[in-house]
């Protein structure tokens, strides 16, 4: 079980809920936070420490000792948790006025693909050989991106002309 705290506090626990490590974050030195799902895949646990005014970061820590295997610099206004499969962690925050989106290697950190995009980024989720990405722009909109980010995919449905101020996270079954 893997729990963060509002001190930036990454704690791994047994199922018998004893303390098997804790991890400290530290962006940029000053009062760190972690209110976002932290997710995991077989052998990194991934989370997002930020603070109140500096960029926040993406961890990689090992599972087995809470050892810091990388980091990547994102943004003091990140929405939502890091996404992980297939050797990739998919992840979107905000860049002043436009969201990021990213992919990187799950093993080292090394960015993959990345798209700079104007509106808003809800949520990402994977399905299949694409991540399908929600978001505001213009009304609401629903975009497939394939996984190797070879383009930005296409918009598979929108929302436009309608008063939507937000899409929830899509979920693909």
């Amino acid at each position: 079980i893997y729990v963060g705290s509002t001190e930036g506090i990454v704690y791994s626990l047994s199922l018998e809920g004893q303390k098997e490590w804790q991890f400290e974050t530290d962006p940029k030195g000053s009062s760190p936070t972690i209110d976002l799902p932290i997710s995991a895949n077989s052998e990194l646990v991934f989370v997002v420490s930020t603070t109140s005014y500096e960029d926040g970061l993406l961890y990689a820590i090992n599972k087995t000792d809470g050892t810091e295997r990388w980091t990547q610099n994102g943004s003091a206004e990140w929405d939502h948790a890091p996404v992980v499969g297939g050797g990739t962690v998919y992840l979107s925050y905000r860049n002043q006025s436009m969201d990021e989106i990213k992919a990187l290697n799950s093993s080292n950190g090394d960015i993959q693909w990345e798209f700079l995009r104007y509106g808003y980024v809800s949520d990402i989720t994977l399905g299949g050989t694409s991540i399908y990405v929600s978001g505001v722009e213009e009304g609401g909109y629903v975009r497939r991106i394939p996984n190797d980010g070879s383009t930005y995919g296409e918009e598979i449905t929108s929302f436009s002309g309608i008063n939507v101020q937000s899409i929830q996270s899509p979920s693909v079954a």
